[in-house]
């Protein structure tokens, strides 16, 4: 082995931990690839190529983007610049944890928060807001009054609202320009991602893919939209797979049972959860054959999400 091409969004920003109100500020965290970098230097070159984002855009609530701020860490569960509003979210989730020891606030306020769908824990209940669309309703009603008040002012208003108006409504069509534009330059970057990726497997002996979530995918004060892995990691592999010229090792980063269309195509596959500040040492030492952890998968992997017994579950509770 000369040459290991090490591939993926999180060969070098390797999630720790997920996300929520349990998180904790790590010391060091090395990443996947600087921990086989720093084993490997001597003997073999090391070639990483990002291949992909690990990331797309997803729905969110009040309570998810209260969670990120906690906890001092970024998105792959990190350390990060302890600013203000971390501290401020991490004195108040102290606050209210001491709170919610009282019956008070259990069985006056939490009633309220729910109504407000801050907290909704009931799957089928969350289920039955998004059918009815009830969820968008708060954004439509915002929508309608923002049309009236602007139709008032475009007739009350006189030449100087009109005015105002049209400056206004062409600054948002600069900005939504700008916006497409910079989507369009992203998604022609992971383009060349994804082909410089390919071009390193093809030179390469060996080929290790780190692909996952990160701890604002899997997080509490949210469900994640599908199954599959975020963004176009699934692509990264079958590609990967198809043009590399030695055995392609894949390592899964993530905190749940994934959809991995590709997985009779690869000969192994390493499942490393969130391990902590030391999961990178640990699974090089695995990676690299010095420990075996025969270990047995937690919970059942189906292979799509249809199969999911949740799935199954909640098609049983739809029908009654």
């Amino acid at each position: 082995l000369r040459r290991l091409l090490v591939a993926g969004p999180f060969a070098a920003e390797t999630t720790v931990q997920g996300g929520g109100s349990a998180r904790v500020r790590p010391r060091m965290c090395p990443s996947i690839l600087g921990a086989l970098s720093a084993e490997l230097a001597s003997n073999v070159r090391v070639v990483h190529k990002p291949g992909c984002y690990g990331s797309e855009w997803r729905q969110t609530t009040a309570e998810l983007e209260a969670l990120k701020t906690m906890g001092g860490c970024n998105a792959r569960g990190r350390p990060s610049s302890l600013n203000r509003l971390s501290l401020f979210s991490d004195n108040f989730l102290i606050l209210a944890a001491w709170l919610s020891q009282g019956e008070l606030l259990r069985r006056y306020f939490m009633p309220i928060l729910r109504a407000l769908g801050v907290r909704q824990s009931d799957p089928i209940e969350v289920a039955a807001r998004e059918a009815s669309g009830q969820d968008q309703r708060p954004a439509l009603m915002l929508l309608a009054f923002l049309a009236t008040a602007v139709g008032v002012l475009a007739v009350a208003g006189g030449a100087r609202a009109r005015l105002t108006l049209a400056a206004c409504a062409g600054a948002c069509v600069a900005i939504a320009c700008l916006l497409a534009c910079l989507a369009r330059r992203s998604q022609m970057r992971e383009e060349r991602m994804l082909e410089e990726a390919v071009a390193a497997a093809r030179e390469a002996d060996a080929c290790l893919l780190v692909i996952g979530t990160d701890g604002h995918w899997e997080s509490e004060g949210g469900d994640q939209p599908h199954m599959r892995l975020p963004g176009r990691q699934n692509e990264l592999v079958s590609r990967v797979v198809a043009a590399a010229r030695g055995p392609v090792i894949v390592m899964l980063n993530v905190g749940s049972p994934k959809e991995l269309p590709w997985i009779d195509g690869v000969p192994a596959v390493l499942l490393a959860h969130y391990g902590g500040e030391e999961m990178a040492s640990s699974a090089v030492d695995v990676l690299l054959g010095r420990v075996c952890p025969s270990g047995r998968l937690p919970a059942t992997w189906p292979r799509r999400l249809c199969e999911s017994p949740a799935a199954a579950a909640a098609a049983t509770e739809e029908a009654r």
